[in-house]
C-alpha cells in the first residue's frame, strides 16, 4: 500500500518535472523567436533612423537655399524626430520585457533544480522506508505462521 502511494507520488513528481521542462523549452523557444524578431525590428529602426537623419541633413541644406519651404521642412523633421523617439521608447520597453523574461527563465531553471533535488531526497527516503519495512513485514509473516 505504501509502495503504491510512494510510486504514485514519485510518478506525479516526475510528471511535474517533465511538464516544467517542457514548458521551459517552449518558453525558451518563444523567447528566442521574440528575441530574433526584436533584433530584426531594431535593425529596421536603426536603418530608418539613419535614413531619417540623412533626410534631415538634406532638408537643412534646402532650408538655406529656399527660405519659403522652411516651415514645411521643419514640421516634417519634428514629426520624424517624434517618431524616432517613440520607436526608441518602444524598443526600451521591449528590452525591459526581455530582461524580465530572462529573469523569469532563471527562476524556472532554479525551480527545476530544486525539484530535482527534492526528487532525489524523496527517492532516497523511499528506499530507506522500504528497507525499514522489510524486517517488520517478515516478522508479521513469521507471526502468522
Amino acid at each position: 500500500m505504501y509502495d503504491r502511494q510512494l510510486d504514485k507520488m514519485e510518478a506525479s513528481h516526475e510528471d511535474q518535472i517533465i511538464d516544467i521542462k517542457q514548458k521551459h523549452v517552449e518558453e525558451r523557444q518563444k523567447l528566442k523567436e521574440q528575441y530574433e524578431k526584436y533584433l530584426k525590428e531594431q535593425e529596421a529602426i536603426k536603418s530608418e533612423k539613419r535614413d531619417l537623419e540623412r533626410e534631415r541633413d538634406k532638408e537643412e541644406e534646402r532650408m538655406k537655399k529656399a527660405k519659403l519651404k522652411k516651415s514645411k521642412v521643419k514640421a516634417l523633421l519634428e514629426e520624424k524626430i517624434k517618431q524616432i523617439n517613440m520607436l526608441e521608447q518602444e524598443r526600451e520597453e521591449v528590452t525591459d520585457k526581455l530582461k524580465k523574461r530572462e529573469t523569469d527563465l532563471y527562476k524556472y531553471k532554479f525551480k527545476i533544480k530544486d525539484l530535482q533535488k527534492s526528487k532525489h531526497v524523496l527517492t532516497h527516503r523511499t528506499t530507506e522506508m522500504r528497507a525499514s519495512l522489510e524486517p517488520k513485514e517478515q516478522r508479521i509473516e513469521d507471526l502468522k505462521d
